[in-house]
């Protein structure tokens, strides 16, 4: 008995942690897109825009910067550049399928609006069979974007780590109940 209570209090925490992960996620790809939006708005206007995102050592006045500075050196972190980098949109594999023009190829924030609500509704509807392969599949895109973001762009996004970090929170919260929940599925 005492086991079955842990269970639940793991489940019930679970959902808990995976609601905040997917509000965090939300709240991670609105942001992403805002950035995205002012970014191309300012471009059109042939203005600068620096999201507070965007943090260089050279030309950044904060406490932060001169911390960061102090043990790494230059820097350049640039949440901006890899938003608007042909990475930014459709993941930079959808424009090559159905071209540049297609209404499939959008801002990966616009996925991300549409992904983390779906995971949230998953994750308390109790459909953890989706909840994980949701999860599985975020995962898998982190580490692609990861890989474009350091080894092709070679690039800093403090927006895109902390969405990695969002989905591994995900796929631990999924992993903790399993696919069946933590059930034990009745073999027939």
């Amino acid at each position: 008995r005492v086991l079955d209570t842990s269970k639940k209090t793991m489940g019930v925490l679970g959902k808990i942690v995976s609601v905040l992960l997917c509000l965090a996620g939300i709240g991670l790809s609105y942001y992403a897109l805002t950035v995205e939006r002012k970014g191309e708005a300012a471009k059109q206007l042939g203005e600068e825009y620096e999201a507070l995102c965007d943090i260089d050592s050279t030309t950044s006045t904060g406490q932060f910067a001169a911390f960061v500075k102090s043990i790494i050196g230059e820097f350049s972190i640039s949440c901006t550049s890899v938003f608007s980098s042909e990475y930014g949109k459709g993941f930079g594999l959808l424009q090559k399928v159905v071209g540049d023009d297609s209404i499939l190829v959008q801002p990966n924030s616009i996925y991300g609006l549409m992904f983390y609500p779906a995971a949230l509704l998953a994750a308390v509807t109790d459909a953890n069979s989706l909840f994980f392969a949701m999860a599985v599949t975020s995962c898998l895109g982190s580490l692609y974007l990861g890989y474009i973001l350091y080894f092709v762009l070679q690039d800093v996004c403090v927006v895109c780590f902390s969405t990695y970090a969002v989905n591994i929170g995900l796929l631990i919260c999924s992993s903790c109940t399993g696919p069946s929940g933590g059930k034990k599925e009745k073999r027939q």
